[in-house]
């Protein structure tokens, strides 16, 4: 009988737990969690030689640490730069006023500058994400991204237009034909 009793009692508990209420994970969060991106201001490509700069965006860190046109970056903190996607990633990966330590070929001469990571303008990196979530099939994600684009910028935002192809893309695709914010 005792074992019968605690047997029962596990069923229920195991019942009750089962039956709490689960929270809506399709419920849209309000604000975006999202953190800036960094940028140094200088355009690169990969080469055969490795990732080679292209250009350098005038008052950006990279021009103020002295990063030139044709610099091959080598390694950012040590780490060897393998490509323009990897480098790229590590650079927005970090918080604007970082200090990097990359490592160039200029000349035939190695050396090593100091970068400040400066902030990637936050009505392209919203415009990114929106429409990177957007290409992966995560609506919600471009939907809130999207939105909190509405709530920061005004309509004669560089990004506006685009935004609202991506709105419009949006209702085509959840086949209501109307934008939600």
């Amino acid at each position: 009988m005792y074992l019968r009793t605690c047997f029962s009692l596990a069923v229920l508990l195991a019942l009750a737990s089962c039956s709490a209420p689960v929270r809506n994970t399709t419920e849209a969060v309000q604000d975006p969690v999202f953190r800036p991106w960094g940028i140094i201001g200088a355009k690169i490509t990969d080469t055969m030689e490795g990732v080679l700069v292209t250009d350098i965006i005038h008052g950006s860190t990279a021009e103020a640490a002295g990063l030139r046109l044709d610099d091959r970056i080598l390694s950012v903190d040590g780490k060897a730069a393998a490509s323009t996607g990897q480098l790229m990633d590590d650079i927005r990966s970090r918080l604007p006023g970082t200090i990097m330590q990359i490592g160039i070929a200029r000349n035939s001469r190695k050396t090593t500058l100091r970068v400040t990571v400066g902030e990637f303008p936050l009505d392209e990196q919203l415009w990114l994400m929106a429409s990177s979530a957007l290409k992966a099939w995560d609506s919600l994600r471009a939907r809130q991204l999207s939105g909190e684009f509405l709530r920061r910028f005004p309509p004669t935002n560089r990004y506006a237009a685009r935004m609202a192809r991506l709105r419009a893309d949006l209702a085509h695709q959840d086949g209501s034909g109307e934008t939600k914010p």
